[in-house]
């Protein structure tokens, strides 16, 4: 709904005459369009999210901090996931089309910024918020891959793609940038505690146990 709203509403629309929203209710690791139609792709932040949940995580909610035979697991579905990908979209790309690809990929600071995010389920496991069994359930069904498990997979795929461009930045966020100007903790929070639970509570909510209401 938010996105359709965007679309329709957002001062910095693309919509125009003439252009059309479509959405396809099914996942973008299957088909979504015809063999050879597609012109010009662009998945933004999408492909960090896996199709499914490889193994459970009962003391980490991301991956990325995950270590020994649980992160090779994620590791190994997250190939697998980008590999499926990329021969999708090789197959509804047309002859001289391309795709536009950004997510996330790793980086020093990752590791410090969730374990501060799993830290706060932390205190809401010790204040009796959510349960034992809830807090094992809980996991972001994400996976930061490294550069090379990005850009070298494409050579490797087999598929009849070529990498014309890839490029590693750092993002802003929005939220703390804001913050540097008013100084207002309270406003922060808000601002950041929305940007948090727009992308991980309904996966955070699966883990919930049945018996309880929400």
């Amino acid at each position: 709904t938010s996105l359709f709203e965007t679309i329709e509403h957002d001062p910095e629309t693309y919509a125009r005459p003439g252009v059309f929203s479509y959405a396809a209710g099914r996942s973008f690791y299957e088909p979504l369009f015809p063999h050879d139609t597609v012109s010009l792709g662009w998945s933004a932040t999408a492909v960090v999210w896996l199709r499914a949940v490889p193994c459970p995580l009962p003391d980490h909610l991301f991956s990325f901090a995950a270590t020994g035979a649980r992160r090779e697991t994620w590791a190994e579905a997250a190939a697998d996931d980008w590999n499926a990908f990329l021969h999708t979209r090789a197959a509804e790309l047309r002859p001289g089309g391309e795709v536009v690809v950004t997510t996330l990929v790793s980086g020093p600071d990752y590791l410090q910024w969730m374990s501060a995010v799993e830290g706060g389920l932390k205190d809401a496991l010790d204040a009796g918020a959510i349960r034992r069994s809830e807090y094992e359930a809980m996991v972001i069904p994400t996976y930061i891959r490294q550069p090379d498990e990005l850009f070298g997979a494409v050579d490797r795929s087999g598929v009849s793609l070529t990498l014309v461009e890839s490029e590693v930045a750092v993002a802003s966020d929005p939220a703390y940038e804001s913050f540097k100007v008013h100084h207002d903790a309270a406003r922060y929070a808000t601002e950041a505690v929305g940007a948090y639970r727009a992308w991980s509570e309904s996966a955070l909510l699966t883990g919930i146990d049945a018996d309880r209401t929400l």
